[in-house]
């Protein structure tokens, strides 16, 4: 067997960018947006929470949901223009955080989050070409 093979990690989320490993501006111009496709590469269900550093500016639909093994949904990264204001733009990026949840579980809840959980996280940077 080869051993650069690297097999995946159990629960591990795939997330492909429209772009390579960081969103442009070029697809994310004023009301545009970008794809972002989430996919569980693990043999569990798992609750997925996006976050980002500027909630303001930058909007992920869904926002949240669960994900059975090997299912796939496409999240929608949209930018919005504040006033006109490209302020505070520089830094700006999203988390997308995940657990292991029980196979059997239908609806996302929020507190699955809370308390002594396994969080993983995968940062995506965004570049903005201003």
């Amino acid at each position: 067997m080869d051993s650069k093979i690297e097999k995946p990690v159990v629960n591990q989320l795939l997330i492909e960018t429209c772009e390579t490993s960081a969103v442009s501006a070029k697809a994310l111009r004023e009301r545009e947006q970008c794809v972002l496709r989430l996919t569980n590469l693990g043999p569990h269900a798992i609750a997925w929470l996006a976050v980002t550093t500027n909630w303001r500016l930058l909007d992920v639909y869904p926002p949240c949901g669960l994900l059975r093994p090997s299912e796939s949904i496409y999240a929608h990264v949209c930018r919005e223009l504040v006033g006109g204001r490209k302020e505070g733009e520089t830094h700006d990026s999203i988390s997308v955080e995940w657990i292991k949840v029980d196979d059997g579980l239908t609806e996302f809840d929020r507190s699955l989050f809370d308390g002594n959980v396994t969080l993983q996280r995968q940062s995506i940077v965004i570049r903005y070409n201003v």
